[in-house]
């Protein structure tokens, strides 16, 4: 949705806050998979994953409201028009790609929130204690991982080929 006064000309750039926002949330994400592939993936579930796993969720929750306003700013600021490549595939494939990126760090955030709910996380990180070992079934934040981490990698494709 282009949001342009009528007979205004689309902007030749994105908004500063959109840039801004974008490479932020790029730099959480970038983060957030290190924390979790690097450490929390490979450290056992005790005490001593408590401050990586604090560190991990509050970059969650900060990636996910810096999402929120993007999508918001993304409504409400004007924008250039799309790019295009020359190939009607191909720029299905970005809008595709773009939107599912928006889905899909939604998603993240939202299993990342589960699995600390039904893994009763939110009671450490709060101060109310839990067992431990902490017990976690990550197969759907893994998975929904996986497929995060291939539309990053079409994202970073298409805009290296762009």
């Amino acid at each position: 949705m282009n949001k342009q006064p009528f007979g205004a000309a689309a902007p030749a750039r994105h908004h500063p806050l959109i840039v801004t926002l974008h490479w932020l949330i790029a730099l959480l994400i970038v983060t957030e998979a290190l924390i979790g592939m690097g450490i929390l993936h490979f450290w056992p579930n005790t005490a001593i994953k408590v401050a990586p796993l604090k560190l991990h969720m509050i970059l969650g929750i900060s990636m996910l409201a810096l999402m929120t306003i993007q999508v918001i700013a993304r409504f409400l600021l004007p924008h250039p028009a799309p790019a295009r490549t020359g190939s009607a595939f191909l720029d299905f494939i970005g809008k595709a790609t773009h939107a599912l990126l928006y889905v899909f760090t939604f998603l993240m955030g939202g299993t990342g929130i589960l699995l600390a709910v039904q893994s009763h996380v939110l009671q450490l990180i709060f101060g109310g204690g839990t067992r431990f070992p902490m017990v976690f079934n990550l197969f759907t934040h893994a998975a929904v991982f996986v497929l995060f981490g291939l539309l990053c990698s079409f994202h970073v494709a298409g805009a290296l080929f762009y």
